[in-house]
């Protein structure tokens, strides 16, 4: 991905899309592979250089599924 570009993680309920994006970003610690962040690897930094130097520059958006709900006779 180039700068200012956006990645967009889609799929079912349950296919993972959560558990990469916190791998990612490293509240979950990756079991296996290397995340690389601006050309640096971050699978195994410390949890203070990752709040220094990346957490800030990564955002995670979730969206919450909201029903309408409909009172009354039908």
């Amino acid at each position: 991905m180039n700068k200012g570009e956006t990645l967009g993680i889609v799929g079912e309920s349950g296919c993972g899309k959560s558990t990469v994006g916190r791998t990612i970003i490293r509240l979950y610690e990756p079991t296996d592979g290397k995340i690389i962040f601006s050309g640096r690897d971050i699978s195994h930094l410390s949890e203070s250089e990752l709040r220094k130097d990346v957490r800030k520059n990564i955002q995670m958006i979730f969206r919450i599924r909201s029903r309408l709900l409909t009172l009354g006779k039908h």
